[in-house]
C-alpha cells in the first residue's frame, strides 16, 4: 500500500512603499546637549534611509556622528535642521525634524 503525501507552502509577501514611524517634527535642547536622532521606516522591500543634517548628508556634515545607518548624535551648539527620507521601489516618505537650541543664561 503507498500513500501519496503532498504539501503546499504559500509565502505571501506584501509590497508597499515606506512609511516613517519613528521622526519628531521638533525638538528643544539646551546648547551644548549631545542629541541623537533616529529614522526608522517600514515597508517592503526594506526601504534604505537617507538623512541630511543643515542640508549635507550626514556623512559629510563636519559636527556629526553617524552612530548607524539609522541613527546620527550631534552637539547642539545652533538651530538645526535634520531631514530623513525613506526609498524603495514603491515610494519614498520624506520628514523634517527641527532642533531649536535654547541658551541659559
Amino acid at each position: 500500500m503507498w500513500y501519496y503525501v503532498s504539501k503546499i507552502i504559500v509565502v505571501l509577501s506584501i509590497l508597499g512603499p515606506p512609511v516613517i514611524v519613528k521622526f519628531e517634527d521638533q525638538r528643544v535642547v539646551n546648547f551644548g546637549e549631545m542629541v541623537q536622532v533616529k529614522c526608522a521606516a517600514t515597508g517592503h522591500p526594506l526601504p534604505k534611509i537617507h538623512m541630511t543634517f543643515n542640508t549635507r548628508s550626514v556623512k559629510e556634515a563636519d559636527d556629526v556622528t553617524v552612530m548607524s545607518k539609522t541613527e546620527i548624535e550631534f552637539k547642539a551648539i545652533r538651530n538645526s535642521e535634520v531631514h530623513c527620507e525613506a526609498t524603495n521601489e514603491f515610494g519614498r516618505d520624506k520628514r523634517k525634524m527641527r532642533i531649536l537650541v535654547q541658551r541659559k543664561y
